[in-house]
C-alpha cells in the first residue's frame, strides 16, 4: 500500500553536533541491508536537542513526528556519499562497526515531508569525523 507522502523544499540549514555516540548500526526499516541511503540516530546533548526542537516549529505540532526521542536525533545518511574524516581531518573509509562509535557530525536540514497523517523534518548527515571523545575544536574552521 503506498503512502502518498509530499516535501516542501525549506532553506538549507547546517547543524554541527559535537561529541555524539551513534546509538545503532544505521539501518532501514524493512530493508535487506544492501540500502545505501540508512537511519542514523545520534545521542546528542540537551542544547542541541532544543535546537533540533525549535527547528520543528515549522511542522504542525498535531502531525509531527519528530526527530528528537530520548536524547537522539534521527537522521538520514548516505553510506556511500557521506565525507568521513579522521581527528587529524583525513578522509578514511566508514568503520566496520558505527553503534558506539564517538563523533561529530553535520546535519542538513533539507525540508520537511508530510502525508495525510504524518509530518517531520527531512535531515542528512552529509559529514562525520570519527573522534576518540567528545571535544569541541578550539578553531570552528
Amino acid at each position: 500500500m503506498a503512502r502518498n507522502v509530499n516535501f516542501e523544499k525549506l532553506a538549507v540549514q547546517r547543524v554541527q553536533v559535537w561529541g555524539c555516540i551513534v546509538e545503532y548500526e544505521p539501518s532501514v526499516y524493512g530493508g535487506d541491508g544492501t540500502e545505501s541511503r540508512k537511519n542514523i540516530v545520534l545521542a546528542i546533548t540537551e542544547e542541541e536537542q532544543a535546537f533540533f526542537q525549535s527547528l520543528e516549529q515549522v511542522v504542525d505540532s498535531k502531525k509531527l513526528t519528530s526527530c528528537i526521542k530520548e536524547g537522539t536525533v534521527k537522521a538520514k545518511v548516505t553510506l556511500d556519499a557521506v565525507n568521513i574524516y579522521d581527528f587529524e581531518k583525513n578522509l578514511v573509509k566508514p568503520p566496520a562497526q558505527w553503534k558506539g562509535q564517538c563523533v561529530n557530525a553535520v546535519i542538513q536540514m533539507r525540508g520537511m515531508w508530510s502525508s495525510k497523517t504524518q509530518s517531520g523534518l527531512s535531515l542528512e548527515v552529509t559529514d562525520i569525523q570519527l573522534v576518540e571523545h567528545a571535544k569541541v575544536p578550539q578553531c570552528p574552521f
